[in-house]
């Protein structure tokens, strides 16, 4: 028998009761506001804040509350797919009672979160996207310690009090790098085929200037990792060894000697080069932290790239040579990729409700179209620009084509897509990441105290 259904208001997300079952968390981004989590009382209405994120781009997720209802665990969104939990006591009326205090310092993926029975721990999945195990840490701060040793992604987890019993879902993903034909036009796809495969995950593909390499990103070592391969996906070579973090978007340079690309391997997201050759990695200190993209000019000259630096997330460029970083751009929310015109005039980029741009030798920002867009991927070629939609974590999402100079916006049919594409030279070829099987297995402990 279904009872009533009751409309509160609209939330970004419902996510978890109170133990009295009187208050609903959620997470919120309310006008004007900064974001966090709120309660809504099921029995008047009322919603009152209990956090807010530090920074525009920031989010609180997967509130649990202690057995006692005295403090709710979270986890915070500190820097590109990198969380911490915290923990926010909780007085008379479900109001904060101070601050939330920092648990963790380790800047992984964490994803389920539940208490303990006894509410003295909690018990969460963490490490690198691909690379989740299951851990269990004091709730007055004590060092994490694992439950688990398996390789895979733990995503999802549930403490049954009363039974003793921990259940939690084990990922089964598998991404591979496939590659379609395009033709004149660009906006048809073709002869589509697996191009770089492993018993583990592969994404952000990037072609080489002169078509001949792919960068791209794999866990087949054991963690995230940039390796290169030939064109035809032959000859992969592991290009990094980083102990921990998460390596992400290569970029090539012009002249096709150096690949740049994210690491959060020292906490926050920074910039990193390595000689397309091979060697060691070093840090572009100039970018500072929190970068979040990097893109090479066509013309070597600049390197274009996204950073939160000022707080807000903007576009920005630097020489290549060395030099003072400039700001391009000034609204904020910047999200995904950066992507230079065919015309070496423009630098394409994601904001929230479509693509913008903005002159690469200064000048106002101005939207080129409005859709939804995923921040994974984006390319451009002097027909239009390749953009993808639709996706989650567990889901591709569709490959959408928007026609210079006034679209239409279509699909490109026969190509599911997540996790990043590129364009080869000439607009041959796309390269892309696709999810090719997805699923999980419930796992159950008996006895879990």
């Amino acid at each position: 028998m279904v009872g009533e259904v009751t409309r509160f208001e609209a939330m970004n997300e419902a996510l978890s009761w109170t133990p009295d079952s009187k208050w609903l968390v959620v997470f919120d981004r309310p006008s004007a506001q900064p974001a966090g989590l709120w309660l809504l009382s099921m029995e008047t209405g009322e919603r009152h804040r209990l956090t807010t994120t530090p920074d525009e781009w920031a989010g609180d997720f997967n509130p649990a509350f202690a057995p006692d209802g005295r403090s709710v665990a979270f986890r915070r969104l500190v820097a590109r797919n990198s969380f911490d939990l915290f923990l926010l006591p909780v007085g008379a009326a479900m109001r904060a009672s101070g601050e939330p205090r920092r648990l963790t310092q380790d800047r992984q993926v964490i994803d389920g979160l539940a208490w303990t029975a006894d509410g003295k721990d909690l018990i969460f999945s963490s490490g690198s996207p691909g690379n989740l195990g299951l851990f269990r840490m004091g709730a007055s701060g004590t060092a994490p310690r694992r439950l688990t040793s398996q390789v895979g992604e733990i995503l999802h987890l549930a403490v049954a009090a009363r039974s003793n019993r921990l259940v939690f879902a084990q990922s089964r993903r598998e991404m591979d790098i496939y590659r379609v034909k395009l033709t004149s036009r660009g906006d048809e796809a073709s002869d589509s085929i697996p191009l770089i495969a492993s018993s583990r995950l592969e994404r952000y593909p990037s072609y080489s200037p002169d078509g001949k390499k792919i960068a791209f990103v794999s866990l087949r070592s054991g963690n995230w990792q940039l390796w290169v391969a030939a064109s035809d996906g032959e000859n992969p070579v592991q290009m990094t060894s980083f102990q921990k973090g998460e390596v992400a978007f290569p970029a090539w340079s012009a002249d096709g000697q150096q690949i740049g690309f994210l690491c959060d391997a020292e906490g926050s997201q920074q910039a990193y080069a390595v000689n397309a050759t091979g060697g060691t990695p070093r840090k572009l200190e100039a970018l500072g932290a929190g970068v979040f993209a990097i893109r090479w000019s066509r013309d070597g000259h600049w390197i274009f790239f996204g950073s939160n630096r000022t707080g807000t997330q903007q576009v920005w460029k630097i020489p290549a040579t060395g030099g003072a970083a400039e700001q391009m751009t000034r609204q904020g929310t910047v999200t995904g990729p950066l992507v230079e015109s065919s015309d070496g005039k423009l630098v394409y980029y994601v904001r929230p409700g479509g693509v913008w741009c903005v002159p690469v030798a200064g000048g106002p920002e101005r939207q080129v179209f409005a859709s939804e867009v995923d921040p994974g991927g984006l390319e451009a070629n002097e027909h239009g620009i390749y953009f993808h939609a639709n996706s989650n974590v567990t889901k591709n999402g569709d490959l959408m084509f928007y026609r210079f100079p006034n679209g239409p916006i279509n699909k490109v049919a026969g190509v599911e897509m997540r996790y990043g594409l590129s364009l080869s030279p000439g607009g041959l070829y796309l390269v892309y990441t696709k999810m090719t099987s997805t699923g999980s297995d419930l796992m159950l402990i008996e006895n879990f105290r």
